[in-house]
């Protein structure tokens, strides 16, 4: 096991590094090439899903796909542009989503408290993911990201730092802190269903095959360059294949499409689905019925009432989230890095304003105050902090899991009284759903009407207008792989 020091050593550049991301535009036939690699049967293990959905859109059915970029500095580099312009080309019919939400030297000890408010509820169905950190919550984040979404996951390894040399025998060798990721990583991925791509191995051969040193691909001692995010987007995207042999994996089941009038039927004016999993979305038709009813016309599109378990979707605390909080006083990233709550919240935005600052403690004292909520109480930054309507938690004592206690507050310097931080509570949920006019009948057209409500055994049910055909096509749940 690696010790303290070695953690230490390891963190010191990625936690206190903040990217600038490269304005270099060499053009990539400027680099040499990666070597072929030598094996290829592991490439695209664990997220087929994914790669069907890309691979299988055509112009008649653009299949919608959502994919994140998370992590810390290296993630977020300008490099992730090349996967994705790439996954763009050989893609060109998928309906493609591509984010990167990755925060410059957030470790793992403190992307996964952020991760609340970027990766759950943007619900992905892929994320690729790099950071540096305590490996254990490297592994919580992970294993949250599968017990709160279907999203399949890739995990990619670390590259090179500057200062490592060759040893006598002419090979990089892992030591330390480096050696223990090289062997948590495989692991990790194989624990959790993930797929797994090999930087780092690759990344010896390329500057061995080359004749580079490792400053050659870096900007400074960790971030690579121009031509190492050349490297980074050629390793990454080689991966990136569909692979019709493997089925789809772990992920099989985990999403689930019911047509209606064949897997699931109306009666009675009601529409009734028992299923498993956290998220339902509705697809509307795109035709017209056997009544002749057109849902083009908006005169044909009537409200369809939604519930599951026999609530309102809004009825269920989890189908709210907090965004990510604005940036705090003297440092980038939110202010506060993960916002919750005791009480279902409402629709609505939210600050905390500083109402007093000591200088000599940087205690600061503070207000929260919801759009429709109005005054929720004050706190101060050293305590843990519930409002009066348990509509916004904030903790000033949070111990992640293997590393010391961390608060969730990120303001620094002399804060000024007025200084505020911002989110919003936002609903993913819809208690009524009108079905879209659909202008064009290659797309899907989804709508999330629940999502984040308990993942287990539900029963979503649909009840139309009287004499009314609902315009629904299909519903679609998903299911994620781990228990609560």
């Amino acid at each position: 096991m690696p010790t303290k020091r070695d953690a230490l050593l390891a963190l010191l550049l990625l936690v206190t590094a903040v990217l600038v991301p490269s304005t270099a535009t060499a053009d990539d036939a400027a680099y040499p090439p990666p070597a072929p690699p030598e094996d290829t049967s592991k490439f695209g293990e664990n997220y087929q899903r994914t790669m069907t959905l890309l691979a299988t859109s055509t112009p008649e059915r653009h299949h919608k796909v959502k994919i994140l970029f998370y992590g810390q500095s290296i993630t977020g580099g300008t490099w992730w542009n090349r996967v994705a312009d790439d996954l763009r080309t050989r893609f060109p019919n998928a309906d493609l989503e591509i984010t990167n939400r990755a925060i410059g030297g957030f470790a793992s000890q403190i992307l996964y408290r952020v991760a609340e408010h970027d990766v759950y509820p943007y619900y992905p169905d892929l994320v690729i993911f790099h950071v540096y950190g305590a490996h254990t919550c490297y592994e919580d984040l992970i294993a949250t990201i599968r017990r709160r979404t279907a999203a399949e996951v890739v995990i990619w390894t670390d590259h090179l730092g500057a200062g490592e040399t060759l040893n006598e025998a002419g090979v990089y060798e892992d030591q330390g802190w480096t050696k223990f990721m090289a062997g948590f990583l495989p692991a990790t991925a194989e624990k959790y269903d993930c797929g797994f791509i090999e930087i780092r191995e690759p990344w010896k051969k390329y500057l061995l095959e080359n004749h580079l040193k490792p400053p050659a691909l870096l900007k400074d001692g960790i971030h690579p360059n121009d031509h190492g995010g050349y490297l980074i987007a050629q390793l990454l995207q080689r991966q990136l294949v569909y692979r019709p042999d493997l089925g789809f994996g772990p992920s099989e089941g985990l999403v689930k499409e019911y047509v209606v009038g064949e897997d699931v039927q109306w009666k009675d004016g009601v529409l009734e689905l028992p299923f498993d999993g956290n998220r339902v979305d509705l697809i509307p038709a795109a035709h017209t019925d056997d009544r002749g009813t057109d849902n083009r016309n908006p005169s044909d599109r009537r409200a369809v009432e939604v519930r599951i378990d026999g609530k309102r979707p809004s009825e269920f605390s989890g189908c709210y989230a907090h965004t990510r909080p604005s940036t705090g006083h003297g440092t980038w990233g939110p202010g506060a890095m993960r916002v919750t709550f005791q009480a279902r919240p409402l629709v609505e935005d939210w600050k905390v304003r500083v109402t007093e600052f000591d200088k000599a403690t940087k205690v600061f004292r503070f207000e929260a105050i919801g759009s429709q909520t109005g005054s929720d109480g004050e706190g101060v930054s050293s305590e843990d902090f519930v409002s009066n309507s348990g509509r916004v938690v904030i903790k000033a004592h949070v111990k992640p899991p293997g590393v010391p206690e961390q608060t969730d507050w990120r303001m620094e310097g002399e804060i000024p009284v007025g200084y505020e931080i911002r989110w919003k509570t936002v609903g993913m949920f819809q208690d009524s759903y009108e079905p879209p006019v659909v202008t064009d009948t290659t797309r899907e057209h989804a709508t999330t009407i629940a999502q984040g409500f308990p993942n287990g055994k539900h029963t979503v049910t649909l009840t139309s207008p009287p004499d009314t055909t609902a315009s629904i096509r299909a519903v679609r749940v998903y299911r994620p792989p781990l228990a609560p």
